[in-house]
């Protein structure tokens, strides 16, 4: 089990692949969702939702949306 994340996921997202580094993962996932409509989403609940992708754990309506983005295969 993944107790913290790791500095670098490796993403699929619009067509592009490769490794980003896990905090700009972080704002510019928040940053869409709060666009799409979830204004009060945090950073916070995207790391935890991040974790749980990593983890295989049970995931909220937020870590589906972020689910298709990360290849958990080619993430340390």
């Amino acid at each position: 089990m993944i107790k913290e994340l790791p500095k670098e996921i490796y993403v699929k997202v619009d067509g592009k692949e490769g490794m980003v580094d896990t905090d700009k993962y972080i704002i510019a996932k928040t940053g869409d969702l709060q666009e799409f409509g979830y204004a009060d989403l945090t950073e916070e609940t995207v790391k935890e939702q991040l974790l749980k992708i990593l983890n295989k754990e049970k995931l909220s309506v937020i870590g589906v949306f972020m689910e298709g983005d990360i290849d958990v295969t080619k993430t340390a």
